[in-house]
């Protein structure tokens, strides 16, 4: 089957990378042919930025820190030579009706992982309940969909209309127990709780991209990732 996955632009997260790359190997490993949308971020808004502006002043008082636009463009040169030589993307996507996909002939779309249900991280929520394949004969499949939060994020408006199109759905799993049960009580869906694609790789798989790239090995640093804050 030609597939097409979508999940958060790729970009400078390296986590979202991983398991866009993972999700990739899996389904090729099946026999299938395999895309994810090269979904480009909308350029912001005057307020949008100026939002941006504010947040990045009280970061530091929050206790948070927004990278400046020389680190991320120091960071992505790395993030986006991965996607040159790991991660097979579509041509670059810029509407929400995305024709472009349409040249591919898809025969399957599936959503995630990552938090693509979290309305504050999806520009335009109803595209990950694949509101643009109606009418089209093709395979909906959801895979470890994040809703990022155990609480409903989705306004009246939204979960009116992602309810209706998740009932078009051929199969829906969630990354997280609490996501299974915001599925049943807002969507009106059944849903299943899957691993996280990075975890569906053998430890060799990661094995093989360290020494392809020949990261030099060292013991006298620590590196953590931190997610959320703990109380």
């Amino acid at each position: 089957m030609r597939i097409c996955i979508l999940t958060q632009p790729l970009c400078t997260n390296y986590g979202g990378l991983l398991q866009a790359y993972a999700l990739q190997v899996v389904l090729k490993r099946m026999g299938h042919e395999v895309w994810t949308e090269n979904r480009k971020e909308n350029p912001l808004s005057l307020i949008s930025k100026f939002k941006l502006f504010i947040k990045r002043i009280l970061a530091p008082i929050r206790g948070i820190y927004y990278g400046t636009n020389e680190q991320k463009k120091v960071i992505s040169q790395y993030t986006e030579l991965f996607i040159r030589n790991y991660i097979t993307i579509t041509d670059p996507v810029t509407s929400n009706t995305k024709e472009v996909l349409r040249r591919y002939a898809f025969d399957a779309y599936i959503v995630g992982s990552d938090q693509v249900w979290r309305p504050c991280y999806s520009y335009y929520l109803p595209n990950y309940f694949l509101d643009f394949t109606m009418g089209d004969k093709v395979k909906r499949i959801a895979y470890a969909a994040s809703f990022g939060t155990s609480e409903w994020e989705f306004t009246a408006e939204q979960t009116e209309q992602c309810a209706a199109l998740a009932k078009s759905f051929d199969a829906i799993s969630v990354r997280e127990d609490s996501g299974v049960e915001l599925c049943s009580k807002y969507l009106g869906v059944n849903a299943v709780c899957l691993l996280d694609p990075t975890l569906l790789l053998r430890k060799e798989d990661y094995v093989y991209l360290v020494e392809k790239e020949q990261v030099t090995a060292f013991d006298s640093k620590l590196m953590t990732y931190v997610l959320d804050q703990s109380e």
